[in-house]
């Protein structure tokens, strides 16, 4: 079973053996990977809005943001089984999304320097700008109205890892946190 439009967002997780994927039709659908084998499709019920990101926790649960235009977000939490766990709207626009590798927070990035890290049970958020070091001359750069975030990644370095955020305005941050995670 494959989507019947544009696939807009994939993540795989090892532990589970598990693919899922989403298109803009907001079919989210779960693949075993070995051996490849479809197993379940399931349709939110947000019809005025479309599915841009997904991901899959080492826990089984599926992460999934909608957007409706540019300001209108919802992130809804599912089950494996894609029953709806918790949603919570906003009205910034996300770009990127970074799930913590043991599966209980996550960090958006997006519109005028949005970011924010999140609870994946609760959906409580948190600025992660004010958690992390840096100068404030950087912080202030990320924060200004037009910049927006457009890529995280992770890169966890002997106990101090470092978040490098990528923009709009082609400029890579790095932050180091001294504790042992981002996402505490």
């Amino acid at each position: 079973c494959n989507h019947n439009s544009p696939i807009l967002s994939l993540d795989y997780n090892e532990e589970l053996d598990l693919l899922v994927s989403a298109s803009t039709d907001n079919d989210i659908i779960q693949y075993s990977v070995t051996p490849w084998k479809f197993l379940r499709r399931f349709k939110p019920k947000l019809m005025k809005h479309t599915v841009t990101h997904v991901r899959l926790s080492p826990r089984g649960y599926i992460l999934a943001i909608f957007e409706r235009e540019i300001k209108e977000i919802v992130i809804t939490v599912y089950s494996i089984n894609g029953e709806s766990i918790c949603t919570r709207e906003m009205k910034r626009g996300i770009n990127c999304v970074l799930l913590d590798r043991m599966g209980y927070q996550f960090i958006v990035g997006g519109i005028n320097g949005l970011l924010l890290r999140f609870d994946l049970l609760t959906l409580k958020s948190w600025n992660m700008l004010e958690a992390l070091d840096g100068s404030k001359q950087e912080k202030q750069q990320l924060n200004e109205e037009h910049v927006e975030i457009t890529s995280l990644a992770l890169v966890n370095k002997e106990k101090n890892p470092v978040l490098f955020i990528g923009t709009n305005l082609g400029h890579i941050f790095s932050y180091q946190s001294k504790r042992s995670s981002i996402f505490t």
